[in-house]
């Protein structure tokens, strides 16, 4: 968490202090061979190099959705603090307008966004 998007540290937008860990990204996409492990993608003004709509990010995404499926990702607001980082509202939006850019189906979208975490915690 937020969503092995490795950038150190986690202060987002364009600092110029912060970098991504390409070697972490990797570790993180290897663990996708254990059915037990998710992925909480949240908090992405805090791991984009960029502003909104952190389009450096969709790259991530589509790794991601490649390793581990929608079924097996959770998207997170890091609420209270998406708040002062434009919104819960906009922290959806974002993912929503991803969708065309990296082939994410309606039904990918509802699980990522809500289904997968409904599921998995049920179970728990």
């Amino acid at each position: 968490d937020p969503g092995g998007f490795s950038r150190h540290p986690a202060t987002g937008g364009t600092d110029p202090s912060t970098s991504v860990s390409d070697e972490a990204w990797k570790e993180l996409l290897s663990l996708s061979k254990y059915p037990q492990v998710y992925v909480k993608m949240s908090a992405l003004f805090r791991v984009s190099g960029e502003e909104e709509p952190y389009n450096d990010l969709k790259p991530r995404l589509d790794d991601l959705l490649k390793h581990f499926g929608s079924n097996r990702l959770m998207w997170g607001s890091d609420y209270p603090f998406a708040i002062v980082n434009g919104g819960y509202c906009a922290s959806v939006q974002t993912l929503r307008s991803w969708q065309d850019s990296v082939g994410l189906s309606d039904k990918d979208f509802d699980q990522i966004a809500g289904k997968t975490a409904a599921e998995l915690f049920v179970r728990s």
